[in-house]
Parts: C-alpha cells; sequence; structure tokens
C-alpha cells in the first residue's frame, strides 16, 4: 500500500524510487504569497534569477501554476511539487507559483465549495503578482498531479461555469493545462469509486458516499469541456499524461478526456509513460517528469528545437531514463516506436 508520513508530508513510497533523494537545483528566490486569510490560502512563487547573457535576461518571464495532488485530502500538501517547482525555475524559462488551497479535514475546511473557490482566487491572484515582479500573465500554464490535474483543467475550463458558481468569470485565462495523471473526469471517478470516497467527501457527501449529481455540472472539467467549446478552444491548449502503470487514477480518464477534447475542437495531445507509475510525476528524475518539462518547453520555446531534434532529443532521453533496464526487448521497442504521442 502507498501511505503518506503525515508529518513530513513526504511520500514512503518514494523509498523505493532510485534518485528521488537527489535535490532540486536552488536556482530562483522564493516569496510565500498569501491570497487569503486561511493559512491554507498560499503559495510559494519562484522567480529565476536571470543575469545577462541569459536567453530571457530583460523579459516578462511566463507564469506556472503547480497544483498538487492527493486526493483534495488535508494530509497531502504543496511541498509534493516543491522539487518540480524548483527544477522548472532553474531553466529559467518561467517563474513557479506552487499552490496551497484548502482541502478535506484536519481543520482544513475544503471541500465544495472552499476548495475550488481557493483554486481560482490563486490562479487570479497571479494578476497582482505579475504586476509586482515584472511577470506576464497572459502568459499563464497550469500543471496539476493527480487531484491537482483535475482543480487545474476545470480552472482552465472555469470561463465556461455559468455567473453563480464558485471560480466563474475568471481574472486569469491560462494558455495551456498540463494534467499529470489527473482525475479529469469527476464524474467517472465518482461512480467507478476511484479514489474510494475521495469524491464524495470532496463534493460534501452527507453520507454513504451518495452526492447529487447536479454538482458535477459545475465542478467536473469533463462537462465543461463540451459546456462552452467555442469560448476556450482557440484559445487554451491542453496535454494530457498520464503514467502507464499508474495504481491510483486509471489511464482511460485522460485518454477519453483526450478523444473528447480533440471533437469539442481543442488542441490537444495525450502521452502515455512506460513502465512508470502515479508517483513517478514528483520524481524529477523520472521520464513522467522529462515529459512534462517536454510538454513545456515545447509550448514556451516552440522554435528553440525543429522537429527533428525534438524528435531526437526525446528518444535520447527515453534512452537515458531506460538504460540501466535488464530488459533488452523494452530498450529495443522504447527506441523503435513512437506511439506515445496520439
Amino acid at each position: 500500500n502507498m501511505r503518506y508520513n503525515v508529518r513530513s508530508n513526504r511520500l514512503k513510497a518514494f523509498a523505493g524510487i532510485p534518485g528521488y533523494n537527489k535535490r532540486a537545483p536552488d536556482a530562483a528566490a522564493r516569496h510565500l504569497v498569501r491570497y487569503g486569510a486561511h493559512p491554507d490560502q498560499c503559495g510559494d512563487l519562484y522567480i529565476p534569477n536571470l543575469q545577462p547573457g541569459d536567453q530571457n535576461y530583460g523579459k516578462h518571464l511566463p507564469v506556472v501554476v503547480l497544483i498538487h495532488g492527493g486526493f483534495w485530502q488535508a494530509r497531502y500538501g504543496r511541498d509534493l511539487m516543491t522539487d518540480m517547482a524548483k527544477m522548472i525555475a532553474s531553466t529559467k524559462m518561467a517563474a513557479v507559483f506552487n499552490i496551497e488551497y484548502r482541502r478535506v479535514g484536519l481543520g482544513s475546511f475544503g471541500g465544495f465549495p472552499s476548495t475550488f473557490e481557493d483554486v481560482a482566487a490563486a490562479i487570479d491572484k497571479v494578476g497582482d503578482i505579475s504586476a509586482q515582479h515584472n511577470l506576464d500573465a497572459s502568459n499563464t500554464i497550469i500543471i496539476g498531479h493527480s487531484a491537482g490535474g483535475h482543480l487545474g483543467m476545470w480552472a482552465g475550463l472555469r470561463r465556461a461555469l455559468p455567473s453563480h458558481a464558485p471560480g466563474a468569470s475568471p481574472k486569469i485565462l491560462p494558455k495551456l493545462v498540463i494534467s499529470q495523471s489527473g482525475v479529469v473526469n469527476l464524474t467517472h471517478a465518482y461512480k467507478n469509486f476511484v479514489g474510494g470516497y475521495a469524491v464524495p467527501s470532496l463534493l460534501g457527501s452527507s453520507g454513504g458516499g451518495y452526492v447529487d449529481e447536479s454538482i458535477f455540472s459545475v465542478t467536473d472539467p469533463a462537462f465543461l469541456l463540451t459546456a462552452s467549446p467555442q469560448i476556450i478552444s482557440n484559445d487554451l491548449q491542453i496535454s494530457l499524461i498520464h503514467a502507464e502503470n499508474d495504481e491510483a487514477v486509471p489511464m482511460e480518464i485522460s485518454n477519453m478526456f483526450h478523444e473528447n477534447a480533440v471533437k469539442a475542437g481543442y488542441k490537444s495531445s495525450f502521452l502515455d509513460v512506460p513502465s512508470e507509475g502515479h508517483f513517478h510525476f514528483l520524481k524529477t528524475g523520472s521520464m513522467a517528469f522529462h515529459r512534462t518539462m517536454f510538454v513545456l518547453q515545447n509550448f514556451l520555446e516552440p522554435n528553440a528545437l525543429d522537429e527533428a531534434k525534438k524528435f531526437k532529443e526525446e528518444k535520447e532521453n527515453l534512452k537515458r531514463f531506460y538504460q540501466e533496464t535488464d530488459d533488452p526487448e523494452f530498450l529495443k521497442k522504447l527506441m523503435g516506436e513512437d506511439s506515445e504521442t496520439k
């Protein structure tokens, strides 16, 4: 069983993943930013220290918002994404805002609507942050893992919400949402007991795990995806990355979402991650993290590499990550096929 060390909020399961404890570089200044009065209404802002000669020196950097997972439970916090935040900031491509939000349990007072209100408020705070630190709020990217993938995709699509719904009328419109094994179809997760009682707990079930399914119209990204696609599809890119051996969130959730996004007219991509699991996204030496970075760099610096170089770089990195495998047939397949992009 995968269990968390509640005191440190670190996954005990990571003890068995080589390289997890390798420190991400401290290449950016960290600022604590509050967007509300509750202790959980805050985030860590990482701003790269740009020097003359750096590619982006003198430019207004984009902002990457990170949203952690943990099935919306209070015992999991934003420190799960700290290494990812530092690593992204170390590339000097973007500033990073690693947000916290009210969650379910432990006196955090999360669930619907507060969790959704917090994520919306945190992302809208990017406007103030950008004005203060000379960043580019118009080029905001969201990356969410697991339950954070759900919240990130919801945030990207919330301009389709009715005016009375929590999170409606966003001030910040993200350009790209990357879901890392995200629970992007909340209705499917509820009906298939993904995460046990996590979805009913998020949505305020009064007991027995049952919820009024009308609530999915304002909480489920899969519903918002087709609610008003003409409003969003031209402005928002979607990328779904899912671990092949995911033990927490079925890959079919991301695959179905991608197919529906394409049908609705969105620019959407789907990438699977061979031989890795749900928690590998949080290990900066993993292929799951590499794929995330590949999508991010391709979006932020589309002219940095031509298509041939992109293909070569992707394959060489896959080979590097798996060069120690004991299965030569797997390596051969890995290097001979490019079936992950759909």
